[in-house]
């Protein structure tokens, strides 16, 4: 609807939408981060950048690792979340 309504009644391209393969997660909420960050030896206060894109097809993984050494002494994890193809 916000892609659409940017074209303000101009003609637009067709918009599909489509739907994620799996079904959304419930949210976790606080106590249960708090358990899972015990449970993992997870520092309190660090925060995590996931990075779930792919490895090979664009520059995305490289630009991320460059940020990560930026922010190497900050309280910041980065995880590449990758599966062999």
């Amino acid at each position: 609807a916000q892609l659409l309504a940017g074209f303000s009644g101009r003609a637009h391209p067709e918009v599909l939408e489509i739907p994620p393969p799996a079904p959304l997660l419930a949210g976790t909420g606080e106590p249960r981060r708090r358990a899972v960050r015990v449970s993992l030896e997870l520092p309190e206060k660090t925060r995590f950048f996931l990075y779930p894109g792919d490895l090979e097809t664009s520059r995305g993984a490289e630009r991320t690792a460059a940020l990560a050494r930026r922010l190497a002494d900050e309280d910041v994890a980065f995880v590449f979340a990758y599966r062999n193809k």
